[in-house]
């Protein structure tokens, strides 16, 4: 499951008032935020990987200043929201772990609100995943793996990695995480090189005892290819690799999400994404993301959130300008090419609505 798909559910299945609407269905009937119920902080932007799908590694990613998110920055966020946030995301463009102070930051939200969700998205390939995971594994609740097909198509995706360690790293969690209160998830990113696989690694997870699995397509809204990158999707040859991973998954009692893929008889408008007023993304520096597909500071002045405050930022004449837009049933120009925009996506391809 992608960091989208994750926080999409928390917000669908989770976080409701009593009288059934989400906080962000509330929220998202504004301009202005009043409290944010979901973060993600990137850690860190650094990667030991180099997977052909991720924006790190396009001509806008290669101008990024790399980083680790200070540990004290870290804290004046945690302490300011811990009190008010129902889930908060250890994720980005980088490894979490890969951060010195990692296993001090987990402890450190779970010391200020030992009931508020951490979720940790992770490619679970380093050399010492263990050593730096084992210690507070138990304080994280939800673990979404990183994973773009098996065997050797799974390392010509994600470069530099090692499939053999992986697959042995994985098992070392999962028979770490017995709790039931503990969620493990595989997430592939679906191009056409892995597309083949999506059954492949459903019935990984069936032997590896995961119970979800989130297949996702290539986000384009920070990447240079046009819209014609999303026909793949819409092929009968993809329909029917999809269709093959359902049925594995009925069989094996596997979750699978597969939501957000473009589908012309479900067309959604950016008014339905919930990333303009809620999971927010705070990059390693501070400044604020449009979203965790729109990663990129430059072309989104909101401001800094270690120097104004996350409030400022998430309420700045930037921000409210694109809900606007999209609460008129249009799409915000930085949401162009986005996967959960799909009218805007089959405008641009001519693709039929019914």
């Amino acid at each position: 499951m992608s960091v989208k798909s994750f926080l999409n559910l928390c917000f669908k299945y989770i976080f409701r008032h009593d009288n059934g609407e989400s906080i962000s269905e509330t929220n998202r009937k504004k301009l202005k935020v009043p409290i944010p119920t979901v973060l993600s902080m990137e850690l860190t932007n650094h990667c030991q990987l180099k997977c052909v799908t991720c924006p790190l590694h396009t001509p806008a990613g290669a101008r990024m200043i790399k980083g680790f998110m200070a540990f004290e920055e870290f804290k004046v966020v945690v302490n300011q929201f811990a009190g008010t946030l129902t889930s908060l995301g250890l994720s980005g463009l980088g490894e979490s772990l890969l951060h010195p102070d990692f296993q001090k930051m987990v402890t450190y939200i779970k010391a200020r609100n030992n009931n508020l969700t951490i979720f940790l998205a992770t490619n679970a390939d380093l050399p010492k995943f263990r050593q730096i995971l084992e210690p507070v594994i138990d304080k994280i609740d939800s673990i979404m793996i990183s994973i773009d097909g098996v065997g050797d198509v799974f390392e010509s995706v994600r470069l530099n990695s090692k499939y053999e360690r992986f697959i042995e790293n994985v098992e070392w969690l999962i028979a770490k995480r017995a709790s039931e209160m503990q969620s493990t998830s595989f997430n592939m990113v679906v191009s056409a090189e892995n597309q083949s696989q999506m059954k492949d690694v459903v019935l990984l997870a069936a032997r590896l005892g995961i119970k979800y699995v989130g297949v996702n397509p290539m986000n384009l809204v920070c990447r240079e290819e046009n819209y014609e990158s999303y026909n793949i999707y819409l092929t009968a040859e993809f329909a029917e690799h999809l269709k093959d991973a359902r049925l594995e998954a009925a069989e094996n009692g596997i979750t699978l999400s597969a939501d957000y893929f473009p589908d012309p008889l479900k067309p959604r408008i950016a008014s339905d994404c919930v990333f303009l007023w809620d999971a927010f993304q705070i990059n390693w520096d501070g400044s604020l993301a449009y979203c965790c597909a729109k990663p990129y500071p430059w072309v989104f002045e909101s401001g800094n959130v270690f120097k104004s405050g996350l409030m400022k930022c998430v309420n700045s004449s930037t921000f409210i300008k694109a809900r606007k837009v999209a609460l008129k049933g249009a799409t915000p120009p930085l949401c162009g090419k986005c996967s959960l925009v799909s009218t805007d996506i089959f405008d641009r391809l001519e693709v039929g609505q019914g």
